[in-house]
């Protein structure tokens, strides 16, 4: 299993059962904000490995943060957003894939509860509301699978 694997797993999984509504970005995709009212971006902001054998499965940590931003004054229409990101996530497994060859098994994904933030100012800009800013952090741990079989995890 390799970063590459979780990311386009997480990645495969989030546009499947991403709340409606707003686009999407992810790093490294360039997006003209200005005329959309509302967009998510998508981040993997950590992944490290954890010490293991040469025979045992790899296993690593990670975090995904997911920024909600809008520039309606409804914040609850943000929030239902952020409420159904957060039932797609928290205390979820997913199969990790892998890119190569996209049906096979590689891992596995397991979401912790997802913690929430508002990084949202009260000012206003001119004739320009104030931006909300959400973040959703998920930390989560991957476990490969060997030999197709994925054995229980030592520290979840």
């Amino acid at each position: 299993m390799k970063t590459e694997d979780i990311i386009y797993s997480l990645q495969k999984y989030w546009d499947s059962s991403s709340p409606e509504g707003g686009i999407v970005t992810y790093p490294g995709a360039e997006i003209d904000v200005s005329a959309q009212s509302e967009w998510i971006e998508f981040w993997v902001s950590q992944i490290h490995g954890f010490p293991h054998r040469r025979q045992s499965p790899e296993s690593f940590s990670f975090l995904v943060d997911l920024h909600f931003f809008s520039r309606t004054a409804n914040k609850r229409l943000v929030l239902s957003r952020i409420d159904a990101a957060r039932v797609a996530f928290q205390a979820t497994s997913i199969v990790v894939n892998s890119v190569e060859a996209p049906s096979t098994q590689v891992g596995q994904l397991r979401f912790r509860e997802p913690v929430i933030r508002d990084f949202t100012r009260n000012e206003t800009t001119g004739h320009q509301t104030a931006l909300q800013h959400f973040v959703m952090s998920i930390e989560a741990n991957a476990l490969e699978a060997l030999n197709g079989l994925l054995l229980a995890p030592h520290s979840l």
